[in-house]
């Protein structure tokens, strides 16, 4: 008899064990990223590699900046991410896309819950998640216009559960476009001041 219980109290132990680890294994949500991509990620992201400067603004904006445990130069340098953010200086530098310096095994040590890229670097995004398994989540390749990036926006909230705050920031921007192309509008156009904005290269060749 004593048998019989024993074994009985075994299996309600190991069906306990499996039912909790086939929970845990269902907690994952399905996000459709910048480029049309569909990604499972982990339904409660603690972790995150951003491969791009804006995503990392984005992150930090979030509120979500203390969960990313790798990134990329640029963001690192940048006196804005520094002086909100000044962690950003501590983290691990994986390297970049851009210049042909990211380093796998750097991206792999980390054990990222999912990487943020940008849309440009799509076939980076298939073989990271090809050889390492991890979620790549595609940001903009490039802005055409404001909703490029509110989109963006948008994709990182709901990946890291920011919904709401990705709404307020998204909120704040079109509103503040509002308010300017209500100016604007009153300016005629003989008037107006151009400008010439030319970001830096993607890559090394400033020509390409």
């Amino acid at each position: 008899m004593k048998l019989i219980a024993y074994l009985l109290i075994a299996c309600l132990v190991e069906l306990a064990a499996f039912s909790g680890s086939l929970a845990q294994g269902e907690q994952k949500i399905k996000v459709v990223d910048f480029n049309g991509r569909q990604v499972e990620v982990s339904a409660n992201i603690s972790s995150i590699v951003s491969l791009d400067p804006d995503a990392t603004r984005i992150l930090v904006a979030l509120g979500a900046g203390d969960y990313i445990v790798g990134a990329e130069a640029t963001a690192k340098s940048c006196p804005i991410i520094n002086k909100v953010f000044p962690k950003v200086k501590t983290l691990p530098d994986v390297g970049s896309i851009s210049q042909s310096t990211l380093s796998l095994e750097k991206l792999a040590n980390l054990k990222p819950d999912v990487v943020f890229l940008r849309g440009l670097y799509q076939d980076t995004a298939e073989k990271i998640q090809g050889e390492l398994g991890i979620p790549c989540v595609c940001t903009y390749g490039s802005v055409k216009s404001a909703n490029d990036y509110i989109k963006t926006i948008s994709v990182i909230g709901k990946t890291v559960k920011r919904e709401n705050r990705a709404g307020e920031i998204s909120s704040i921007i079109q509103n503040k476009l509002a308010d300017i192309n209500a100016t604007v509008s009153s300016i005629p156009d003989n008037q107006r001041v151009r400008t010439l904005y030319i970001g830096p290269p993607f890559t090394k060749d400033p020509l390409r």
